[in-house]
């Protein structure tokens, strides 16, 4: 363990908390903290779970609140230090955790990995069994008007698994772009995935770590490292993600549990139910969620949409000004792939006045 002042990102979810249970089994009593981001919204909000482990375990924890006023005023100063789009609505809500965090600790311990390391993606199961009722109807959702997607999806495996993990259906994109092409998109991806080997369970954990998780431990480090935090991820160890590989795949992707359900990252939830509870361990997952809807429905953000972002979106022509303003203006009635959608559009043009324009450069080079 390290030797300067040591704390824990603990969001109350399973792979936050069992570092937390770690990190305080093989520290010195009192020494260990945890820090965590609350919300007003309570649907978006684990706090009761972040309590159980902290009264558990008995360590002190620190709860910070991001509102909307915080997350508008940081969104472009999170883009600077990112140094590209944010890649997830929840970037704002680590620069909050790491800027808080600092008066408390100097090493923060994050479950960042486990998810990727373990399978604890719902989509590794819709990729291994694509053909539940539910998940069809989910996915009869998303591409109601696109039937080629869904006839995809359901009969083209190796798409579904390089898809899976995308952050727009490439009928979206075609909405947004109209040069779009989907091949070109895939080209890529099949690429990478086609260097893999192992059962489809293995080539999918594999995907992942070299496509999405990159990403979000870029976003760990540039928003802690903008705060003078170093952030440190245990389930990326080298002999745990070896150990990871050598588990029999229904210890980590199992149907029909002894809990009713299809369940995710077995293992790790048995381990936390031993110490937090089944109720606990074996709830639906939350991940790092954050109320955009709610931010972005905000007046002093709407009057920043309107008089920055979305004249950015019009007067750049990268994408359709007709599509982005109409989902904007019925933000409350967007479906989540929508949602999403906007959200990448609207980091991009945040992003590329910040960089491509040189606007407000001049406010970040002093953060």
């Amino acid at each position: 363990m390290s030797d300067v002042k040591l704390g824990c990102q603990l969001s109350g979810g399973i792979d936050s908390s069992l570092v937390t249970w770690l990190a305080n089994s093989n520290t010195e009593k009192g020494r260990l903290e945890s820090v965590s981001i609350v919300f007003k919204n309570k649907l978006f909000s684990e706090e009761s779970y972040i309590d159980r482990v902290t009264e558990t375990l008995g360590i002190k924890t620190h709860k910070f609140l991001l509102d909307n006023e915080y997350y508008l005023s940081n969104l472009e100063k999170s883009t600077w230090h990112l140094e590209s789009p944010l890649n997830h609505p929840n970037t704002v809500a680590i620069y909050k955790l790491s800027q808080s965090a600092k008066d408390y600790v100097t090493v923060l311990l994050s479950g960042e990995g486990a998810d990727e390391v373990f399978g604890g993606y719902k989509r590794f199961y819709d990729i291994q069994y694509p053909f539940s009722v539910n998940k069809l109807l989910t996915e009869l959702n998303k591409n109601l008007n696109s039937p080629s997607e869904l006839f995809r999806y359901c009969f083209d495996n190796t798409q579904r698994a390089i898809m899976s993990n995308s952050y727009m259906t490439p009928y979206l994109a075609g909405m947004l772009k109209r040069d779009f092409s989907r091949e070109r998109a895939l080209s890529d991806r099949l690429a990478l995935y086609d260097t893999l080997s192992g059962s489809e369970f293995d080539k999918q954990v594999k995907y992942e770590m070299r496509s999405f998780l990159p990403d979000l431990l870029i976003r760990q480090d540039k928003m802690s490292m903008a705060h003078s935090i170093e952030n440190r991820v245990p389930f990326l160890d080298n002999e745990v993600v070896k150990g990871a590989f050598s588990i029999p795949e229904e210890f980590l992707m199992m149907r029909k549990s002894p809990h009713g359900r299809n369940s995710e990252k077995y293992l790790l939830k048995k381990i936390a139910a031993a110490t937090f509870g089944d109720d606990f361990a074996f709830r639906d997952k939350m991940g790092f969620g954050i109320p955009v809807k709610e931010f972005f429905s905000d007046e002093k953000f709407r009057e920043y949409m309107n008089n920055q972002v979305l004249p950015g979106i019009r007067h750049r022509g990268l994408f359709s000004y007709k599509v982005v303003s109409g989902w904007f203006e019925n933000i409350k009635t967007l479906k989540y792939t929508e949602m999403e959608a906007l959200w990448i559009v609207i980091s991009f043009e945040i992003w590329a006045a910040i960089y491509l324009d040189k606007c407000y450069v001049n406010s970040y080079t002093s953060i």
